[in-house]
């Protein structure tokens, strides 16, 4: 079998990942371009895994609006390959079951190495306060929170081995709940911790620390300007902060959290001041006791607000390589991309990306989530 077929199989759930044998699927229907018209995708996701050498491959979770005020949840895996593309061909879109009519905030996990090393992978979603988690063989759980909360923060956690986390922010966004999804089926899904917040957050992200650490960074907005906030959940809990002063950051725009090699970590977000749009970051050093510091980076300006937008480190050390990839939206609906040299540009598709954008990483840079209302989800290079 070729690689690129057998890639394909794997992600798509008919071959083991552990025996390498032909398996049953959770069934659903293939999506055939042009037999299913008018894509209309009501809110996605792309789950990877943390590798930084060889090609990456992962699983898209979609919620698709299939008219009548119905909603069903699709998936489809996503690899590289040597063209612009993918998503077509070998790989198909299949409809995994029909969801509520409230349904939203699809997660698919984001592994701590190859994506599907772990074969009890899951899809998560959201309905009111409902979080809902559907196993590989069909499994389906449910965690009720005490109210519908104000956001998930993306991506979802998932070590080989371990459970799955989520992370959740409360209605009024001053609360951050940690939930988990044991491994073991027959153990309730629960929430494990809560962490009060100084402020009202507007959004975040979540990436695996050093060790089993686990980290969430987030942003706020405030009278002195944008807040970052990071958590180790492995430590007390207590949120380090940081600000930049006259600056508000990006509507729709979930921050980028990376961890160095020494334990640090930075947080970048992308805000608006009275220059245009600037990439700010906040360096957290290891020592908890040292300050961190924050840096601004003038991006561009432009006539029309973002208004929408996602931010991704490079996983590639290579000074070849940008440093990070951001795909904009303006209220002109303009598309913007980030260059090599970190100036946001115009960006040019042969399919709209989906809003609000969905980046994942590859081996040479970045793939974004479109899709072409008649022929369905694809990825495109940023």
């Amino acid at each position: 079998m070729k690689r690129r077929s057998f890639l394909t199989a794997l992600a798509s759930g008919l071959i083991s990942s552990r025996t390498g044998k032909a398996q049953q699927s959770l069934g659903g229907s293939a999506f055939i371009p042009g037999e299913h018209a008018d894509w209309s995708i009501v809110a996605a996701d792309a789950g990877f895994g943390t590798v930084t050498s060889g090609d990456q491959l992962g699983d898209i979770l979609i919620v698709r609006n299939e008219g009548g005020g119905r909603r069903a949840l699709w998936r489809m895996p996503w690899f590289e390959d040597e063209s612009d593309h993918v998503g077509h061909d070998d790989s198909a879109a299949v409809r995994l079951r029909a969801v509520g009519q409230n349904a939203i905030d699809p997660m698919v996990p984001v592994r701590d190495g190859q994506f599907w090393r772990d074969d009890r992978h899951g899809w998560l979603w959201r309905e009111g306060a409902v979080v809902h988690a559907l196993g590989a063989a069909a499994e389906h759980r449910t965690l009720i929170l005490p109210g519908p909360p104000a956001a998930v923060l993306h991506p979802a956690l998932h070590r080989s081995e371990g459970d799955l986390l989520v992370f959740s922010l409360s209605a009024n966004r001053r609360r951050l709940d940690r939930l988990v999804f044991p491994r073991q089926t027959t153990v309730r899904p629960r929430i494990a911790a809560s962490v009060a917040l100084p402020l009202a957050v507007s959004a975040g992200t979540a990436a695996f620390g050093l060790g089993q650490s686990v980290l969430t960074g987030l942003s706020a907005a405030s009278a002195g300007g944008t807040m970052f906030l990071l958590i180790d959940h492995a430590a007390d809990g207590t949120p380090r902060q940081a600000v930049l002063r006259n600056a508000v950051p990006v509507t729709h725009a979930a921050p980028a959290l990376r961890v160095e090699e020494d334990g640090s970590a930075t947080l970048g977000v992308l805000v608006t001041t009275q220059t245009g749009i600037a990439l700010a970051e906040a360096h957290f050093p290891v020592d908890r006791a040292a300050a961190p510091t924050v840096v601004q980076v003038h991006v561009g300006r432009f006539a029309a607000k973002p208004v929408a937008a996602a931010l991704r480190y490079s996983s590639i050390a290579q000074s070849l390589h940008p440093r990070f990839y951001a795909l904009v939206q303006l209220a002109d609906r303009t598309l913007l991309h980030a260059d090599v040299n970190g100036a946001l540009v115009a960006a040019r598709f042969e399919a709209p990306p989906v809003m609000p954008p969905v980046l994942v990483p590859t081996s040479h840079g970045a793939y974004a989530l479109c899709c072409d209302p008649r022929t369905g989800p694809v990825m495109a290079n940023v």
